[in-house]
C-alpha cells in the first residue's frame, strides 16, 4: 500500500511540475494570431492624471515552442504607426524585441484565452500602459512582409495632434512615441 502510495505521489508532483513549466509554451500557442484592441497610457504629472487611449493590433506568429515574430500596428486620430517586432516568452513574461528601436518592452500581469488578451505593458517610463485586445484571426505573413520591408512608416498615434516628427532609421513618431524615443536615446547616451 504504501508503495502504491508512493508511486501515486511521484506522479502527481511530476504532472504538477510539469504544467507549470509548460504555461510558457501553451500561452505562446494561444497568442498565435491577431489580437485588436485598445491601449491606454496613464501618467501623473504636477497638472493631475493624464492619459490617451488608442486603437492597437498586435499580431503574433509563433516560430518555435515559446517565440516567434510579429507586429504591432496602432492608429488614431494622428495617424498610423507600424513596427515590427520579435518575441518570446519566459517565466510568465512577454518580451517584445522592437529592432527598429533596439528596445524591448515586457508584457505582464496579463491574463489570455482564446477570445482575450488583457494585461499590463512595461515601457521603462513612468506611464502605466495597460491593453484589452480580442481574438480576430490568424496571422497573414504576407501583409506582415508587406509592411515589415517597405520603407514607409506611418506616423505614430499620440496626444499632441500636431506633434513634430522624429525620425530614428525608417521609423517615423509623433507626439508620446516620439517622446519616449527620444528620452530613451539620451539616456543611453
Amino acid at each position: 500500500m504504501r508503495r502504491i502510495y508512493t508511486c501515486l505521489m511521484m506522479a502527481v508532483l511530476s504532472l504538477a511540475v510539469l504544467t507549470s513549466c509548460d504555461r510558457d509554451a501553451m500561452d505562446a500557442r494561444t497568442l498565435d494570431g491577431v489580437w485588436r484592441g485598445y491601449i491606454s497610457t496613464y501618467y501623473e504629472d504636477r497638472w493631475g492624471i493624464s492619459g490617451s487611449d488608442y486603437q492597437t493590433t498586435f499580431a503574433f506568429l509563433r516560430k518555435n515552442t515559446y517565440s516567434g515574430i510579429g507586429y504591432e500596428e496602432d492608429s488614431g486620430y494622428n495617424g498610423y504607426f507600424f513596427a515590427p517586432f520579435e518575441w518570446d516568452i519566459r517565466n510568465g513574461n512577454i518580451y517584445l524585441y522592437y529592432p527598429d528601436e533596439d528596445f524591448t518592452y515586457v508584457i505582464y500581469a496579463y491574463s489570455l484565452s482564446g477570445d482575450y488578451f488583457r494585461g499590463e505593458i512595461e515601457d521603462y517610463t513612468n506611464r502605466r500602459v495597460s491593453f484589452s485586445l480580442t481574438y480576430v484571426g490568424s496571422f497573414s505573413r504576407n501583409y506582415y512582409d508587406s509592411h515589415r520591408y517597405s520603407t514607409w512608416r506611418g506616423a505614430a498615434v499620440g496626444d499632441d495632434a500636431g506633434g513634430e516628427v522624429y525620425t530614428k532609421g525608417r521609423t517615423f513618431a509623433t507626439g508620446v512615441f516620439a517622446k519616449a524615443i527620444r528620452q530613451r536615446e539620451q539616456q543611453k547616451q
